[in-house]
């Protein structure tokens, strides 16, 4: 294991390992709740949701390689609406629409494992290379948010993560009120 340049990076992977496990735990636990609908809440069900994740971490983790690999711009910055979800740590509800290769499936429960089991076999490789994360300098445009490195892609993954981690929990509240 390669020590993390920074303990904060550190503690930013270890985030996003523990919701990636905890996500595959909601696909194992969720039972028939898993196919739902709560339209007051999200327009997709629990398995979308996870199928998003698992699709939306791998190309994460695609941009951070590929930034390493030095295909990146030498400038860019986050956009005002980036800086903002990465300094306060969230995402505003209903505010950003999915584009649609970002889209899951009606695959289900395992469409979502299939995606969410691929990008977390591929976080120990992370680890390895969080000290070039770190000290990656080149940037890469997010569709809405801006341009980031590899450690505000990493940070943003994170966030993301909480925002579904989030919405599938208020999924749970109303079907378990209904």
């Amino acid at each position: 294991m390669n020590p993390p340049t920074t303990p904060a990076l550190g503690r930013q992977f270890r985030r996003i390992v523990t919701q990636s496990d905890h996500l595959i735990a909601i696909l194992d636990g969720a039972g028939p709740a898993i196919d739902a609908r709560q339209q007051r809440v999200s327009a997709w069900n629990v398995a979308q949701h996870l199928e998003h994740l698992g699709i939306t971490g791998s190309l994460t983790l695609d941009t951070i390689d590929s930034l390493l690999g030095g295909n990146g711009h030498p400038q860019g910055s986050p956009s005002t609406m980036g800086r903002l979800v990465l300094l306060s740590g969230r995402i505003p509800r209903g505010r950003g629409k999915a584009r649609p290769e970002w889209f899951p499936g009606d695959g289900g429960r395992e469409a979502a494992r299939q995606r969410l089991e691929a990008y977390r076999l591929r976080l120990p490789a992370l680890e390895a290379d969080l000290p070039r994360i770190a000290d990656s300098r080149q940037a890469s445009r997010h569709a809405v948010l801006g341009y980031f490195n590899a450690r505000q892609w990493l940070r943003f993954l994170a966030i993301h993560q909480q925002h579904h981690l989030r919405i599938i929990a208020d999924i749970g509240s109303a079907v378990a009120r209904s």
